[in-house]
């Protein structure tokens, strides 16, 4: 997160401006169709995503204790 400044994307919560989940559009255009992991791991937007999901499991697991 903190490379990237991927947290500087966006502001709200649980949405991510208007959407709840990335779309294709938010793929880096030269790279949707090959390294998937480049996307995942290198991709601003879904860093942020992937940071949120992580982040609520990790919350939901520790409330079910």
């Amino acid at each position: 997160m903190a490379g990237l400044h991927a947290g500087k994307i966006v502001n709200t919560f649980p949405k991510m401006g208007d959407i709840w989940i990335p779309t294709r559009d938010h793929l880096s255009p030269e790279l949707q169709h090959k390294y998937f992991d480049f996307n995942m791991t290198g991709n601003p937007f879904i860093v942020h995503f992937n940071h949120r999901v992580i982040a609520s499991f990790a919350l939901a697991g520790m409330s079910c204790k």
